[in-house]
């Protein structure tokens, strides 16, 4: 037989019995912590791009020559000649700088023909052509700017022209230099737009008109600024080596670090001379100075 025996009767609690919520919430923070930390890191780890003129000038052997900035989430500064608009604007101020860099790297060899190229599509290289002929313009210089980009032309977009007729038309005979080299009223430069796409850019640059049309605007211009495709297009390392310096666009949290260290391998191998890298559409905090 089962016997109970009661040693002692029961006690009321005085609190209430629960969970520690403050120990579960501390819990729940400490492994959101954890979580978010690895997520960072792998995110990291993932993450291909150069952040920084640290990431940039350990991968590349050239130097930084030029830091232009970015206003606002730059949709509606894409196609601005700053410059033309505001010559007080900052981002001017910063393309001035890079025209200085320019003209001190010149002290061993002219720079009559400069290629702007980029490492990868999206960098900015087409802004940065356009706005540096602007200011090397403002030195009283002539300046012809010619789009080799045959792939994805955008120069004629910044300065308002059509792109009917250009360098394509004039490489095949069908009109002559006068009739596509525009100006524009309010500009100070002398515009080449690409003209028509055609099936064969390779083979266009490559042709020996091509050759002869650089020297002849080497003739009538103090510098020749070509804005040509991104690195890893065949086209850009025929015209790194006909011209007398490269312009590297790279923009920071966007240019992959394998795209980058492919371009500038390319540009060695034909044996071009990279001017300097210009680090593009950087954050604007603190430039208004």
């Amino acid at each position: 037989i089962n016997t109970l025996t009661i040693i002692a009767s029961a006690e009321l609690p005085s609190n209430p019995i629960g969970p520690a919520k403050g120990l579960t919430i501390l819990l729940a923070a400490a492994v959101g912590f954890v979580l978010a930390a690895c997520e960072s890191y792998l995110l990291e780890y993932l993450d291909d791009t150069l952040k920084s003129s640290d990431d940039v000038e350990r991968l590349f052997s050239a130097p930084i020559i030029g830091h232009i900035f970015q206003q606002g989430d730059g949709k509606n500064e894409e196609n601005r000649l700053y410059d033309a608009d505001d010559l007080r604007h900052p981002i001017a101020e910063a393309f001035r700088a890079l025209r200085t860099n320019i003209e001190i790297s010149q002290a061993d060899r002219t720079l009559k023909t400069i290629l702007v190229t980029s490492a990868d599509i999206g960098d900015g290289k087409t802004s940065v052509a356009a706005n540096l002929a602007m200011s090397i313009a403002q030195r009283d210089k002539e300046v012809i700017l010619l789009d080799v980009d045959l792939r994805r032309p955008n120069i004629h977009k910044f300065f308002e022209m059509s792109n009917d007729q250009g360098l394509v038309d004039l490489i095949s005979g069908r009109v002559a230099l006068s009739d596509v080299l525009r100006f524009k009223n309010d500009k100070k430069v002398a515009v080449l737009t690409s003209g028509g796409t055609p099936i064969n850019p390779t083979e266009l640059l490559s042709s020996k008109k091509m050759s002869e049309l650089l020297s002849k605007l080497e003739e009538i211009a103090d510098v020749v600024i070509l804005d040509g495709p991104p690195c890893f297009i065949p086209d850009t390392m025929l015209l790194a080596s006909r011209v007398d310096g490269v312009l590297l666009v790279v923009s920071p949290g966007h240019t992959r670090r394998s795209l980058a260290k492919a371009s500038l391998e390319h540009i060695k191998l034909v044996g071009a001379r990279v001017i300097g890298v210009v680090l593009n559409r950087i954050p604007l905090r603190g430039a208004d100075y």
